[in-house]
């Protein structure tokens, strides 16, 4: 599924693997979710109905004050596969420890233990 474009409704619009001379199967499909884009990151809602509510925003709310502020993007090469990242991303404990002092990272003194609520 490499390259594979959808519209909004979830309609496959390209699939750079086919023939130029095939047609995009309509099963080629994907089922379309609410989202929501947050200081540059994106909250997908997985619920049946719309979000009775936004996500969360830092306190220095970086969407109303990008000018007050400078971003540094990094791409950052693994050797490892997509489920240590998986992993990593259902785990926000880890932050703190496991990126101490890295960019975009967290502070080992600021580590706490979280509350989470399982939401149905």
């Amino acid at each position: 599924y490499h390259g594979w474009a959808f519209s909004g409704s979830g309609r496959c619009t390209a699939v750079p693997q086919l023939p130029k001379s095939a047609s995009i199967p309509k099963v080629a499909c994907v089922a379309t979710h609410e989202l929501r884009v947050r200081e540059g990151i994106v909250w997908v809602w997985m619920g049946a109905s719309s979000p009775s509510f936004q996500p969360p925003c830092s306190p220095d709310d970086l969407d109303a004050n990008a000018a007050n502020f400078s971003v540094y993007d990094f791409v950052c090469e693994l050797p490892y596969d997509h489920s240590y990242l998986v992993e990593n991303l259902i785990d926000p404990a880890h932050i703190p420890i496991s990126h101490d002092r890295t960019q975009g990272g967290g502070r080992r003194e600021a580590a706490e233990a979280y509350t989470m609520e399982v939401d149905e």
